[in-house]
């Protein structure tokens, strides 16, 4: 007879989680708004997940998660309960500061002891309501710095980052315009890296040339690019409160997405002196 394999940390903090989530906690949906809730529980309908976390020493953050954004939480708090602190490095990125992140994550100490009495009494009645207690010690914010989200001054803890499925969706859909009587073969993402490629001197985004289809698949291979390398993930609003999902790479070339409209807003550069007065071309 096959011996069953006990389960490992990660999958008895996630079980329960889960379960705190699903409990329709008062405490838990006033804390982090039953939207935010159901798109981590939505997640968890994935039968796989893409963790962004690279295992090095000591364990990085490297591009955009997708799938069951609750099992790399709880392998997040398995490797936090094992540290006095969060434990995966932010990549730093020239021309933005990561003093908000740091803050943030410094006045979140005590996770480590509140997974450790989690753990303690993952088999007891009271596994559920400590699970609860950590969820609310967590916040938003802290289930965001699990999936490699930053924290700047812009920042909003109001959304769950959309999964990797929808922003590829919003970005590879044709492009279209109700007052033009032609349709277009260029997806969103493809003709607004026709108007953005020349402001790299560097030729990050290469060269956009041949037909709507060569152009589609370019813009495709730099999207995959940008996901598979992203170095910073931050959800903010702009100054009309729109949430955008921005992305960017360690060179920081990078892309956003309003993430309630669920659109592809378009293409940044890295940031410059005077990059507004200089039309962002570098």
């Amino acid at each position: 007879m096959e011996r069953r394999r006990p389960p490992l940390v990660e999958d008895l903090i996630y079980s329960v989680l889960k379960d705190a989530l699903s409990s329709e906690n008062k405490a838990i949906i006033d804390c982090f708004g039953i939207t935010f809730i159901r798109q981590l529980i939505n997640s968890t309908r994935y039968s796989s997940s893409v963790f962004n976390i690279i295992m090095n020493d000591p364990p990085c953050f490297k591009g955009y998660p997708s799938g069951n954004y609750l099992k790399q939480i709880a392998k997040v708090l398995e490797l936090w309960s094992q540290n006095s602190q969060f434990p995966i490095k932010y990549t730093p990125l020239s021309g933005f500061s990561t003093e908000i992140t740091q803050k943030e994550l410094e006045s979140l100490s005590h996770i480590p002891e509140c997974i450790a009495n989690l753990l303690t009494y993952i088999s007891d009645s009271s596994a559920l309501t400590l699970a609860e207690s950590l969820l609310i010690s967590l916040g938003p914010r802290g289930i965001l710095f699990c999936l490699g989200v930053r924290r700047t001054q812009g920042s909003t803890d109001k959304y769950m980052i959309p999964q990797r499925s929808i922003i590829e969706k919003a970005f590879s859909q044709l492009y279209s315009k109700e007052e033009s009587k032609s349709s277009s073969n260029l997806s969103v993402g493809a003709r607004s890296l026709t108007k953005h490629a020349h402001r790299s001197s560097e030729g990050f985004w290469g060269k956009i040339t041949g037909t709507d289809n060569m152009k589609n698949n370019t813009a495709q291979d730099i999207l995959r690019r940008l996901l598979n390398e992203a170095a910073w993930v931050n959800v903010h609003c702009l100054p009309n409160e729109e949430a955008i999902l921005e992305i960017r790479v360690s060179q920081g070339y990078g892309a956003r997405w309003i993430i309630e409209k669920k659109n592809f807003r378009g293409f940044v550069e890295p940031m410059m002196e005077g990059g507004h007065e200089k039309g962002w071309k570098h």
